[in-house]
């Protein structure tokens, strides 16, 4: 067998090691035996030639960007790649659920009184029962009116209102990324 079947052997098996890397764990140890299976595929086909030596290069050149798609794309949903990756969890799965935070869920869009100045935080009073909150910005003062606006992980957030203010829901659009407030974006 001349160099020109044994360099394409090479990139075969370099190919089928880099397969099986996706589905063995190796620590990257057939990650290495690939690499070196390549740098082979080259080095023999330049014993052929300078044209097909040049050739593999463009070869696995064009063959390398394949290949890490494939990493990215396809190894997430392997065995291996289920195991050692931390899925994207949802932010319910995260939030405790109980009684407790269903009644918080109720106060958003209440209005109440500012007990004590919220620096950003502080005491306020809605519905005639005193809560620990957080303001959305900007510091309140003790004795003007809030709205409460969200609620995250059993922190209550609220604002500052005019007495002459409509009431209206939370200004927030779960589908636009740039107002969601920045603790939402890493859950």
């Amino acid at each position: 067998m001349g160099p020109l079947i044994w360099s394409v052997l090479l990139l075969a098996g370099a190919l089928l090691v880099v397969a099986l890397e996706m589905f063995v764990p190796s620590a990257g140890l057939l990650g290495i035996l690939a690499a070196a299976l390549f740098l082979s595929a080259i080095i023999v086909a330049f014993f052929h030639s300078a044209i097909t030596g040049v050739s593999m290069i463009g070869a696995i050149g064009l063959l390398l960007p394949f290949i890490f798609l494939a990493f990215v794309k396809i190894w997430p949903h392997t065995p291996i790649g289920r195991r050692v990756l931390i899925g994207r969890r949802d932010k319910d799965d995260l939030l405790p659920r109980g009684k407790q935070y269903d009644e918080r869920q109720q106060l958003v869009g209440r209005r109440g009184v500012a007990r004590t100045p919220m620096l950003p935080s502080g005491q306020v009073l809605i519905d005639g029962e005193k809560f620990d909150a957080v303001s959305q910005g900007a510091a309140i003062e003790a004795g003007n009116r809030i709205e409460v606006v969200a609620i995250r992980t059993y922190k209550i957030i609220v604002r500052r209102i005019d007495d002459d203010e409509p009431a209206r829901g939370l200004d927030v659009n779960p589908d636009d990324i740039l107002s969601r407030p920045v603790d939402d974006l890493f859950l």
